[in-house]
């Protein structure tokens, strides 16, 4: 890998940008269109309680359904704005990726010359590391390396999935 981002550095910068794009595309798309429906609801909710205000000033709805009414509709918009803002934070999080795999190459440019991996190098270079089960016949057992900025995964999301 390391050899790669020597060789072209553009084409090493298009591969990450790639693969990271690929692990988070469907979630970025299913964000984007929640956060479409989620704003649809909140324009609906201003209606809705702008309409029960003047029915209630035109005296077609009493003031204890007026109040119920706008009460609920408001707890919802509440709700629902606390959704967006923090779908709006996880997509603004996902346009990042082009810095991350710059600030990546930059890590791996550093260590290039390495004749030997350091304590160092891993902390920079490696979310994490899983080493599958031993098994009785010592088969080579099976192990991935999550590269920081660049798997989409954290440990904790690991651990999560793990359980």
């Amino acid at each position: 890998m390391l050899g790669d981002v020597k060789i072209d550095e553009k084409k090493a910068k298009e591969y990450f940008l790639r693969e990271k794009t690929r692990c988070g595309e469907q979630n970025r798309l299913s964000d984007e269109k929640q956060l479409r429906t989620l704003k649809g609801r909140l324009t609906e909710l201003d209606k809705l309680i702008q309409s029960a205000f003047e029915e209630k000033v035109l005296g077609n709805l009493p003031e204890s359904v007026c109040k119920s009414l706008c009460e609920k509709y408001q707890h919802e918009k509440d709700v629902t704005e606390r959704h967006v803002a923090e779908l709006e934070k996880r997509l603004a999080e996902t346009d990042c990726m082009e810095a991350e795999v710059e600030e990546y190459i930059a890590r791996l440019k550093r260590y290039a010359a390495c004749e030997e991996l350091t304590r160092e190098m891993c902390l920079q270079l490696i979310e994490f590391i899983t080493v599958g089960a031993r098994t009785p016949d010592d088969t080579p057992r099976e192990i991935h390396i999550y590269y920081k900025l660049i798997s989409n995964q954290t440990l904790a999301d690991f651990r999560k999935k793990a359980i």
